[in-house]
């Protein structure tokens, strides 16, 4: 996801000047995949926002959940929060 959303920053040139972070909340789906994805916290704008997003929905699908894992969380999703920083 790292690696992602340093190639969008990159290929777009427009975070260069900005500050701030983007939380997002979302569910990691049992499959790999990502849903219901909000946004808790935005100091840097709709577009950076925008590209946080894109980090993580491109980056998906993640590895699926093995059996064990999956009847260790008890739930076809995990709640996660992911804050990205711009420094």
């Amino acid at each position: 996801m790292q690696q992602r959303w340093d190639d969008l920053l990159e290929s777009r040139q427009f975070a260069l000047d900005r500050t701030g972070k983007v939380t997002l909340q979302f569910h990691l789906n049992y499959d790999g995949t990502v849903s219901d994805m909000t946004v808790l916290d935005n100091t840097v704008g709709e577009l950076l926002s925008l590209v946080c997003r894109d980090a993580i929905e491109e980056a998906a699908p993640f590895a699926a959940w093995s059996g064990e894992m999956h009847r260790t969380i008890g739930a076809n999703y995990r709640e996660i929060t992911f804050t990205f920083l711009y420094y």
